[in-house]
This record gives structure tokens, C-alpha cells and sequence, in this order.
């Protein structure tokens, strides 16, 4: 269906070119190779924004309820509903060439935000620094008596260059917190 649809479409911009004067090889229409004021009309915008879906359906398709939950709770509900459709059509696979799939998808990743590695080397650098750029130590010993006492040992730990063992992540918040309170 979704194949069909691109089909189309595709024929659609070849009989378009061909009244204006050019051609358009099908090869380069997959490849978006078209020249830019040709590359996205507005009703192939929403084909796009469809086989995008449609490929965001095959990869959660192989994820668990809850991960799929997460991922579509941070999508427009509009798009979390298709995306739940193509997720249950049991011939997906078979309807989405590969490649325009595989391309979309390289697409999508390009526009995501490169994930925040944490290590807590990292951290330790960064609340060692912050903590040996504060100027005012009566603030930050202030800061330090109203903490738990984990909280003042990882400090403590970081100043002097060593990793206190906590969660990574509660880790980064106390270094967020460090850095922003001093």
C-alpha cells in the first residue's frame, strides 16, 4: 500500500518534470539526489513524514511494551496512533522497501541529539572543577551541611580526584547542582 502510494507519487513528479522541460530518474528520486527546489514538494512532505513512521513501526515492532510505551510517549499522539497502526499490520515488512526504510531511519538519527555519555571520571572532573573555581567556600560549606551524608562523601571524594561509588545518574545531578550552586 505504502509502496503503491510512493509509486504514485513518483509518476506524479515524472509527468510534472516532464511538462516543465526535465527528467527524473527514478534511481534518483530514491536517493534524494533530486535538485532542492524539486526534492520535497508538499504532498510527498506527507509521504515522507508516512514512510518515516512506517520505519519507526519496524524497528519498535522488535522492542518490549514498555520501551515502545516510553518511545511513543514522546511523540505527537497523532503520529504515536500510526505508528501503533503499522506497528499491528502483520505484512509491514513486506509493504516498505528496505532501502527507503534504511534511509529514513539514517534520516531520523541524524536529526536526534547525540545521547550524554556519563563516566564518572567525567563527573568527578567536572565537580572538582567547579568546586576549586568557587570563590566563596563558606557558600559551598554551607551547601555541604545540609546534604545526606553520601552526597558530602562523593563531594568530598570528587575534590580530591576519586570516584565515590553512587549512581551514575544521581551522580551527574549532584555535579549539576554543584556546579550550578557555586
Amino acid at each position: 500500500m505504502v509502496q503503491e502510494a510512493a509509486a504514485q507519487q513518483q509518476a506524479q513528479e515524472e509527468a510534472q518534470m516532464q511538462q516543465q522541460g526535465g527528467t527524473i530518474e527514478p534511481a534518483a528520486v530514491q536517493q534524494g539526489q533530486m535538485p532542492p527546489q524539486q526534492q520535497m514538494p508538499p504532498q510527498q512532505a506527507g509521504q515522507n513524514k508516512i514512510l518515516k513512521l512506517a520505519s519507526v513501526a519496524l524497528i519498535l515492532k522488535n522492542l518490549s511494551q514498555e520501551k515502545v510505551h516510553t518511545i511513543l510517549n514522546k511523540f505527537n499522539p497523532d503520529d504515536a496512533q500510526l505508528v501503533i497502526q503499522y506497528m499491528q499490520m502483520n505484512d509491514l515488512e513486506t509493504r516498505i522497501d528496505p532501502n527507503v526504510s534504511i534511509q529514513y531511519l539514517k534520516e531520523i538519527r541524524t536529526q536526534l541529539p547525540e545521547p550524554k555519555q556519563l563516566s564518572p571520571s567525567k563527573i568527578t572532573e567536572r565537580v572538582e572543577k567547579a568546586i576549586k573555581g568557587c570563590e566563596n567556600m563558606q557558600a559551598l560549606q554551607n551547601m555541604l551541611k545540609k546534604e545526606r551524608p553520601m552526597i558530602k562523601k562523593f563531594i568530598q571524594c570528587a575534590y580530591e580526584g576519586e570516584f565515590y561509588e553512587i549512581p551514575i545518574r544521581i551522580a551527574n545531578i549532584v555535579a549539576q547542582h554543584v556546579e550550578s550552586s557555586v
